[in-house]
């Protein structure tokens, strides 16, 4: 699994995972409508902070998005000002 999941990451890709109870036409059906999909690649999120402080943001790689996927950032904001003092 992790090396399929690698890979997909590297390609820009997905992986799909078929449990023992799953039956695999739904899996199929949408892997293949991602492989005919154009994705959503390159994306960047531009946070706009005061200068005093820094954004930490997760996932710090976005995945290219196919048509229905859904991405979920987060960003923590701490202060700087006191390492700039130093």
């Amino acid at each position: 699994r992790r090396l399929l999941k690698g890979m997909a990451k590297v390609s820009r890709g997905c992986a799909e995972f078929l449990s023992p109870a799953e039956r695999l036409q739904p899996k199929l059906i949408k892997s293949l409508k991602k492989a005919i999909e154009p994705a959503v690649s390159d994306i960047t999120i531009d946070w706009y902070v005061p200068d005093s402080m820094e954004a930490l943001l997760s996932p710090t790689e976005l995945p290219a998005l196919y048509p229905g996927d859904r991405l979920v950032s987060y960003c923590v904001l701490y202060s700087i000002a006191r390492f700039r003092d130093r």
